[in-house]
């Protein structure tokens, strides 16, 4: 799951953490914890650092994963 939500953002895993910029690692964190198996995912502010592109995709993301029983 992560893998593919990093390719669909065309995010480069091979770049150090601390070198992506605040949106791209709000938007690996993201598919971190979407990936993570977790029942419940705790955001605030969870698309103040993305682009409209990232937010729409994100969002659906979060709805899918609520849909699907997470909280």
């Amino acid at each position: 799951v992560f893998r593919n939500i990093m390719s669909d953002r065309k995010l480069d895993l091979g770049k150090y953490f601390h070198d992506l910029s605040r949106g791209q690692k709000v938007q690996f964190l993201l598919a971190l914890a979407l990936s993570s198996g977790a029942e419940t995912i705790l955001c605030d502010e969870v698309t103040s650092m993305l682009d409209f592109d990232a937010q729409f995709y994100f969002l659906n993301a979060l709805r899918k994963f609520v849909n699907r029983g997470g909280t």
